[in-house]
């Protein structure tokens, strides 16, 4: 079983490896974080010498970055700290975009003026 496990095994950790390290949010952070989960879990399986470290400094990086630099000052130690604090900078941002795009717009009385 072990030698199955090393042969077949050693393509599924470096093809997670690839995905983890080249992951990138391009949706929201839930879906991302989800999928970098996945990836984790995944290597996990592989190896235990990698640490909170790397993983939460691999989470920041993939990050948008207006997210990721929230994120990063605050120094989070554990990935799912980064990811609370990636969804609260993402809810931050949308209700500020909401916001601006709502005022920034003229009402149709004032177009009709």
């Amino acid at each position: 079983m072990s030698a199955v496990e090393q042969k077949f095994g050693a393509h599924d950790y470096r093809d997670a490896m690839d995905e983890l390290l080249n992951l990138r949010q391009t949706s929201s952070v839930e879906d991302y974080a989800l999928a970098f989960e996945n990836l984790q879990f995944e290597i996990s399986m592989h190896t235990d010498g990698l640490d909170n470290t790397f993983f939460v400094s691999q989470f920041v990086k993939g990050l948008r970055a207006d997210i990721g630099t929230g994120v990063l000052a605050h120094f989070p130690k554990t990935v799912d700290q980064a990811i609370l604090l990636a969804k609260r900078h993402q809810l931050v941002l949308d209700k500020t975009k909401t916001h601006w795009s709502k005022s920034v717009l003229p009402s149709r009385g004032q177009l009709n003026s």
